[in-house]
């Protein structure tokens, strides 16, 4: 579980959390998640050999973040295939759902930009998710 504090610069001129953040927060969690799994995201892709990009996001909101909340994230990896993973982030603010985000990485080959098989490494530390 992740935790983070709303800062004053991720609010909206209406006081609410901006939208996109919630995928910040999101991709945060999911960082976070692999770290306490074992495994380093920035060292597999400090090595140049692999990219994993975001091909799809989407998000259902449920109830507004303000500057000061502290919003607990879950993150759960929902599906590993091949080449492509997807996570499921759930956010919560005390007992309130406040939103679900959905997102699907890709494995791509930077030699060939072509899509790849997912790193054996990166499977065992997803399915740990």
């Amino acid at each position: 579980m992740h935790h983070h504090r709303v800062q004053l610069q991720e609010v909206d001129a209406a006081g609410v959390v901006f939208y996109a953040n919630y995928f910040v927060y999101a991709h945060q969690a999911y960082e976070q998640a692999l770290l306490a799994a074992g495994f380093d995201l920035a060292v597999l892709l400090a090595a140049g050999r692999f990219a994993l990009p975001m091909v799809h996001a989407e998000a259902d909101y449920r109830s507004p973040l303000r500057y000061g909340d502290t919003v607990a994230i879950a993150i759960a990896c929902t599906r590993v295939g091949g080449r492509s993973f997807t996570l499921t982030a759930t956010l919560t603010l005390g007992e309130v759902p406040v939103a679900t985000v959905t997102h699907v990485h890709a494995c791509l080959d930077l030699a060939t930009k072509a899509s790849t098989a997912l790193p054996a490494e990166l499977v065992a530390a997803l399915q740990r998710l």
